[in-house]
């Protein structure tokens, strides 16, 4: 892998990084605390489905203030968008690299091929628009 190319890894480790500093810096350390203890133990429960686990983060759930929910929910919310965007680059970078693989021709189920295809069979441009 050369410095251009990114993984979906390194976008995920990059973003990570940016909302803790993100969290420390606009929430403080006890927020950015309690959001890593709630991740870690949902990715212990998760890792190892543990019910006495889930049952604790329960509790502790029940035991916050509605002020310490409201911050962990924009603060997963957040982070989940971060990684929806990680996943939307690799899918981007992923379509780009095939694209230029594919020597100029559509790649398969794409709209391109799709288009491709009906003009192949003769369909008139006037149709398809009719369609769309």
């Amino acid at each position: 892998m050369n410095n251009r190319e990114h993984s979906l890894a390194s976008d995920i480790d990059l973003l990570g990084k940016l909302h803790e500093s993100s969290i420390l810096k606009h929430s403080g350390e006890k927020a950015f605390t309690l959001l890593e203890d709630i991740k870690a133990r949902s990715k212990e429960i998760r890792d190892h489905n543990n019910l006495n686990e889930a049952r604790g983060l329960i509790n502790r759930l029940n035991q916050l203030k509605i002020n310490d929910l409201r911050m962990l929910i924009r603060g997963f919310g957040l982070y989940f968008d971060l990684l929806n965007l990680a996943e939307q680059q690799a899918r981007v970078r992923s379509l780009r690299k095939k694209e230029l693989a594919s020597d100029g021709k559509p790649l398969p189920e794409s709209t391109a091929a799709a288009l491709s295809e009906l003009a192949t069979h003769g369909t008139p441009a006037h149709d398809i628009q009719k369609l769309l």
